[in-house]
């Protein structure tokens, strides 16, 4: 929810209750004096499409702003969705996950590296939530090393550096 939507629900509310007669001088009292609004049409005496103006609080809630106001906003929050999906991308394809685990013979691990132990380990060291179905991994890791884990994604994802697939580098150590 923008800035200016939020002052025009206030302002509503108070409306509501008699309190305010201007909600020019009503968003100034509050130190909120002008809304940024994304035009997508021309419109006389304001801007031309495409164009960020500022507009009092006032002058957005007009129908024809309005709905302009709620299409940015929407664009702008798929942009910012994009643009955190491309962050945790770039983050997996960067970042190493490590285990530790006891060894019962030569090189060989007690206990298995396994799916649900590749999600916790993402979660825990890195932040991020993956589900089952975004890891590729045939047989549980039962050796020392490092490894490549293939990561599926749905289509339409560009992942870091142009490439098809991404690759989460997995390390196991000893403990």
């Amino acid at each position: 929810m923008g800035r200016g939507e939020v002052v025009f629900r206030l302002w509503m509310s108070a409306q509501r209750c008699s309190l305010l007669e201007n909600p020019v001088s009503w968003a100034r009292s509050r130190g909120l004096k002008t809304q940024k609004v994304v035009l997508t049409e021309k419109i006389e005496r304001l801007g031309r499409a495409g164009q960020v103006v500022n507009v009092a609080p006032a002058e957005a809630a007009r129908p024809h702003l309005l709905e302009e106001t709620e299409e940015a906003q929407s664009e702008t929050s798929e942009d910012k969705q994009l643009k955190e999906i491309d962050a945790v991308l770039k983050r997996l394809d960067a970042g190493k996950v490590g285990f530790r685990r006891d060894l019962t013979g030569s090189q060989v691990l007690y206990s298995p590296v396994t799916k649900d132990d590749l999600i916790f380990e993402v979660r825990r060291q890195m932040g991020i939530e993956l589900a089952a179905a975004n890891i590729v991994l045939p047989e549980d890791l039962s050796k020392l090393g490092e490894f490549d884990v293939e990561l599926r994604f749905p289509p339409g994802l560009t992942m870091p550096g142009g490439r098809e697939k991404l690759y989460l580098k997995i390390r196991v150590r000893r403990k």
